[in-house]
């Protein structure tokens, strides 16, 4: 995988740590966006180790039941989402102290960032978290497989939770 979005991010994020992304990165179902790492993301080492997870969870919960409901209406059987299926990251990279307000044009440099590693990985679909993240959601590539046409951006594909 070209992890350069890491690069653009240490330029970003100047002295602050930066935390990658983390799970599948090879055309994953859902890239996963929060908002904004935290000291226990640092500490195990990847994004979403605390309770983030559980709003996780909430949204995997939403998808497979939106999702089976569709496929149980027309006679399918249900799927699950696996670990496999997934991918995590933030949209700011970097560490901040808490209750530190971030603005709006350091929020908005992180773009490029988020857009070059949904890039880099091409999700199907985008699930955006929390109040940074959403309001960027639609500027997000999402992508989709034919056998025609190979992994091509498609329309976006993005829920805000």
């Amino acid at each position: 995988m070209n992890t350069d979005y890491l690069d653009l991010a240490r330029m970003v994020a100047g002295e602050r740590p930066v935390l990658p992304g983390w799970g599948n990165r090879d055309h994953p179902r859902y890239m996963f966006v929060g908002s904004y790492p935290v000291p226990k993301d640092f500490i195990i080492g990847r994004p979403f180790a605390g309770p983030q997870f559980d709003v996780i969870k909430n949204a995997l919960d939403i998808i497979n039941g939106a999702v089976n409901e569709k496929l149980k209406e027309q006679g399918k059987p249900p799927i699950t989402l696996l670990m496999e299926d997934q991918y995590y990251t933030y949209f700011v990279k970097a560490l901040h102290r808490p209750n530190e307000t971030l603005g709006e044009d350091y929020i908005k440099s992180y773009l490029p960032v988020i857009q070059r590693e949904a890039e880099s990985i091409r999700p199907q679909n985008i699930v955006c978290l929390g109040s940074v993240a959403k309001p960027f959601a639609g500027a997000i590539p999402a992508w989709e497989y034919t056998p025609e046409t190979g992994w091509v951006e498609k329309v976006r594909s993005f829920l805000g939770v």
